[in-house]
């Protein structure tokens, strides 16, 4: 279903697993972003793909990086990053549970478009809206290299070093904390939306104003993973 309004940020949906063969619940998750944007074009990638990727569009230290993370959602984080940089376009956890159509959250001239949680110095990566080639995706990319040539493997590729690509790009301190709302900083526009963690039935979720975007996980999430063998930080 083409749309009839012009926005700057591609309306392509990445997502990305280990395996095509995903639990009942996850398919369940990722079907709510199609079935709600059919405007959309889907591009799902397991391992093989994410590498493909990296490996086509980046030098061989970003892909070396990559392969060295034992951890599969520090591997989704670093290809997320990546696959946005070269395509551009929305992605969204496979987990996540889409409630509002992008083209009520999207504008016309938005170029980025991340979420905030409690700790305000990082931004929640799993729901990244962006323009191809932005320079906060670049710079987080190099951050993410840059600590995981040194060794630094803690935390080398999430949420902490998406804040600091964004802070660097705008030319200040790496742990500058972030608002939410709209900004234009050093001549870079974008808005950072309001994640909330609540208990179910609410549970956690990302807020545009005072509306529901998505839910950060459907219910039975980790069951289903337990199931297949795999955990949220290992599969």
């Amino acid at each position: 279903m083409p749309s009839a309004t012009v926005q700057k940020i591609p309306r392509t949906i990445l997502q990305t697993f280990k395996t095509r063969r995903v639990p009942a619940g996850l398919f369940g998750a990722t079907k709510s972003w199609l079935e709600l944007n059919p405007e959309y074009e889907y591009r799902f990638y397991d391992d093989d793909g994410c590498r493909t990727l990296i490996k086509e569009h980046f030098g061989e230290q970003t892909l070396a990086c990559y392969e060295s993370l034992t951890r599969g959602a520090f591997r989704a984080d670093l290809w997320r990053y990546c696959a946005l940089y070269v395509h551009g376009g929305v992605y969204a956890d496979a987990d996540t549970v889409c409630t509002r159509p992008l083209r009520k959250l999207i504008r016309e001239n938005d170029d980025f478009i991340v979420s905030r949680g409690k700790y305000r110095r990082f931004l929640f990566n799993a729901f990244i809206c962006s323009v191809p080639r932005h320079p906060f995706l670049k710079n987080a990319i190099d951050t993410a290299v840059e600590r995981i040539t040194a060794g630094d493997l803690a935390n080398p590729v999430g949420a902490e070093v998406l804040g600091m690509g964004v802070n660097k790009t705008l030319g200040r301190d790496l742990s500058s904390r972030f608002r939410v709302g709209n900004h234009n900083i050093a001549g870079f526009s974008f808005r950072i939306l309001r994640k909330i963690d609540t208990p179910w039935p609410s549970g956690r979720r990302v807020l545009d104003g005072f509306r529901t975007a998505f839910m950060c996980h459907y219910k039975g999430y980790f069951d289903d993973l337990k199931q297949a063998g795999v955990s949220h930080w290992k599969y």
